[in-house]
């Protein structure tokens, strides 16, 4: 069972910029959210930036 779509709605140029940025600034603005595009999406991936442990208080399994 899939917990989200994996059909990409919304990106970096539906980020909202303020309106009271000069033409210029919108401009360096979209540059930088162009360069990270990546980041900006409403479905979810995998990073290998990251690791972590959970420290289980007893060996008994666990079920949700």
């Amino acid at each position: 069972m899939n917990l989200f779509s994996d059909l990409q709605k919304e990106n970096f140029k539906d980020v909202k910029i303020n309106l009271d940025l000069t033409e210029e600034q919108k401009a360096e603005v979209m540059e930088i959210l162009e360069e990270f595009k990546d980041v900006f999406s409403d479905v979810p991936n995998l990073t290998n930036l990251g690791e972590h442990s959970i420290k289980l208080t007893t060996d008994e399994p666990v079920y949700s």
